[in-house]
């Protein structure tokens, strides 16, 4: 199963070695990465390009006019060729195994739309540093299935969706700009 990770990202560059290291360092290895620039006005063009170079597991874009979270989302959504998708944030990192993890858990439950993990960490203002949160900024206490009413509905960063397993319009509502993630899970309908 390909797994097509999207890293929206706006003025994020001094948080991108984290996250761009993350993915490379998958021990999982069928995967592409899909970087989206908002039109950041920092040095995270110059930065990516320091950080992913000519490796073709990465694809990079640049947009000249800033379109909010959902726009971003959508643009690298439109790119991926995977079977399953994984969304970043550019402010966090995954561990090594949290793609090898996941796309275990999706063969273990075949009907799995959305799976769940505690596999983020993830920036806090409140420390200035990265904190890992050993039980995830996702957790469910069952088997990570979004069907499961302990499951947690807002985020999508985190979550991987198998896209065989998902009918309808898998796109953010473009308009939203906050909570888009909770109206965006709430409206997919599972196959």
């Amino acid at each position: 199963m390909k797994v097509s990770v999207i890293i929206p990202t706006y003025n994020c560059g001094k948080f991108l070695a984290d996250c761009i290291g993350s993915v490379k360092a998958q021990t999982y290895k069928d995967w592409e990465c899909i970087v989206v620039d908002d039109a950041s006005t920092d040095n995270t063009a110059e930065i990516l390009q320091e950080l992913v170079g000519d490796d073709p597991r990465f694809i990079i874009k640049r947009y000249a006019r800033n379109a909010g979270l959902s726009a971003t989302r959508n643009r690298g959504l439109r790119l991926a060729t995977g079977e399953a998708v994984f969304f970043l944030d550019a402010d966090d990192w995954i561990s090594a195994t949290a793609l090898e993890y996941l796309v275990g858990v999706a063969k273990q439950y075949p009907d799995a739309g959305r799976i769940v993990a505690p596999c983020i960490s993830h920036w806090t203002i409140a420390t200035g540093r990265w904190e890992i949160k050993p039980t995830g900024l996702h957790k469910a206490d069952s088997p990570w299935l979004f069907k499961d009413p302990t499951c947690d509905v807002g985020h999508s960063t985190g979550s991987l969706y198998v896209l065989d397993n998902i009918a309808g319009d898998f796109m953010f509502p473009p308009e939203v700009r906050k909570y888009e993630d909770m109206i965006f899970n709430a409206g997919l309908i599972f196959s």
